[in-house]
């Protein structure tokens, strides 16, 4: 349960900062909308044009990455995509999660933030040089959300009977799979793991 609070924490980190960046736009944008007016008005169109520059250089580009309708799911998947495409790793989506799912969003965003951190830190554990990549599948079969995320990795894991031992710094097992299970079965679906040599794939079905 700490750990599971702890991911919770770091979610709610990621969408606390996305809507406080649109809180702020929302204030500001009426500043510049004065200023460019008054350029407009006096005609000195040379300032308007330099003042759109800067302001357009500087306004977060939030809707670059339109992944899902689900708010809360886009934004995690905005923020893991841009996380692996700084890091040199590719990152494909094809999320078709709508909105007003029947699992609870915070359960979503459990098994989207855990199965695309794990598939970030395995993709950076690889050799300088190595084809690295994340692939993540969403899709509706009926009222139930099924998910694919498959990554690269460097073939090695640690195991504890039938379960996945985290092999970063300091061991512990794997609470990241393991809140994903918990997860998928308070949304009465299940998660299963499947590796080969080369590529991890976790498979999740939210009922």
């Amino acid at each position: 349960m700490v750990a599971e609070t702890g991911q919770l924490e770091q979610y709610y980190t990621v969408l606390a900062d996305h809507i406080e960046e649109v809180r702020r736009m929302q204030h500001d944008i009426l500043h510049h909308l004065r200023v460019m007016n008054g350029y407009a008005q006096a005609g000195d169109y040379g300032r308007l044009k330099e003042y759109l520059e800067v302001l357009v250089e500087r306004m977060p580009d939030l809707d670059r990455q339109y992944y899902c309708a689900d708010h809360a799911a886009n934004i995690l998947l905005k923020y893991y995509g841009e996380k692996a495409r700084d890091a040199g790793i590719r990152f494909d989506c094809d999320a078709q999660i709508p909105v007003d799912l029947p699992c609870s969003p915070v359960d979503l965003c459990t098994v989207l933030g855990n199965v695309l951190q794990n598939a970030l830190e395995a993709c950076e554990r690889q050799e300088p040089g190595e084809r690295r990549y994340i692939s993540l599948l969403a899709w509706m079969v009926g009222p139930n959300l099924t998910m694919e995320i498959r990554n690269s990795y460097d073939g090695q894991v640690k195991m504890d009977g039938d379960r996945y031992v985290s092999i970063k710094e300091g061991g512990g097992r794997g609470l990241g799979l393991s809140s994903v299970r918990q997860a998928a079965g308070r949304c009465h679906g299940y998660c299963a793991v499947s590796r080969t040599r080369e590529e991890f794939t976790v498979k999740i079905v939210l009922a």
